[in-house]
């Protein structure tokens, strides 16, 4: 089994020229690209704000099946949010202490839909990254970003956390491979490049 997991860094662009039959697709967040999926992976409760605004406004944002927390679930069905949602995920809030600061941080979108699918499909082989633009540079931007309203993002400190993440998914499936879609002339971080089970797929 392959699932694609489309995140939405710059380079997502690159999966229109995609030619894998994948199993499974999933999106995160609010996606802008129009590609298709089979669900949507939400994890920000500022995406539940959108949502609940949009339908607010008669624009109702429907993004069909979505997984998420608990907490998002029952904040969306007391709003009574379109889409079918699906609390699946447990927390991984963990501290993660950088430069001498700890922080309590959780699992992105995308790292939630990765760590998820690896540890409840039992045929799957290859876990598909596109859009994942922190992967491989320190371009942090988001295409959600048009939409929400964020602080200055410390880039550094989502470098570590991340990187944290990523490595302990990749840790915890050996089995699996991860292959990262990334543009010519770009490699993955240092952190991932020992990995034997991550491999960057250049277009």
């Amino acid at each position: 089994m392959k699932v694609c997991i489309i995140g939405n860094g710059p380079s997502n662009i690159l999966y229109k020229n995609n030619k894998i039959d994948y199993d499974f697709k999933v999106c995160c967040n609010i996606p802008q690209h129009g590609y298709k999926r089979d669900c949507t992976s939400i994890v920000d409760i500022r995406t539940i704000r959108i949502i609940k605004r949009s339908v607010e406004l008669n624009k109702p944002i429907n993004l069909g099946q979505i997984w998420c927390h608990q907490d998002m679930y029952k904040l969306a069905k007391r709003n009574k949010l379109p889409g079918i949602w699906n609390p699946i995920y447990e927390s991984r809030r963990t501290p993660v202490k950088i430069n001498g600061k700890e922080y309590s941080v959780d699992y992105n979108s995308g790292l939630a839909a990765a760590d998820y699918v690896c540890e409840n499909y039992d045929d799957l082989e290859e876990v598909h990254l596109w859009g994942f633009d922190s992967l491989f540079s320190q371009d942090f931007n988001s295409q959600m970003d048009n939409l929400v309203i964020r602080e200055q993002r410390n880039a550094f400190m989502l470098n570590q956390v991340w990187n944290h993440f990523w490595k302990q998914v990749l840790d915890k499936y050996p089995n699996v491979t991860f292959k990262a879609n990334i543009p010519l002339g770009t490699n993955l971080k240092e952190p991932y490049s020992s990995y034997k089970n991550f491999i960057p797929v250049h277009h």
